[in-house]
């Protein structure tokens, strides 16, 4: 377990970094988008994907806080989306978020 433990914490922050870097890749690629021109629905999907990025830098320093964070931007933009499977990209948010939770409980429950 004691071996495990980090490796799913660092497989959960490498699927967050590239996630990060295919959307700055995105972004370089397409431009960067006029946020007054959106609509409700880009709007609350702008909200997810922000939830999404700010959990992936704060499991750095708060797990639990991170992970919720990621799963809450996914879920946003899934309702933003209506559909539980968004892409194939934005899934992996929700696993890697889901990891860091888990990580935080079995920590917190081995101290015990």
């Amino acid at each position: 377990m004691k071996t495990l433990l980090p490796a799913l914490k660092w497989i959960a922050r490498l699927i967050g970094l590239l996630f990060v870097l295919l959307l700055v890749a995105n972004m370089l690629s397409s431009g960067l988008p006029e946020l007054l021109k959106f609509s409700w629905t880009e709007t609350l999907e702008l909200v997810g994907l922000l939830l999404m990025i700010t959990g992936i830098f704060q499991e750095y320093r708060w797990e639990l806080v991170g992970g919720l964070l990621m799963i809450a931007g996914y879920l946003v933009f899934a309702v933003a989306e209506g559909q539980v499977l968004v892409g194939l990209v934005f899934p992996f948010i929700f696993v890697a978020g889901a990891l860091h939770v888990l990580v935080w409980i079995w920590k917190r429950n081995s101290h015990e």
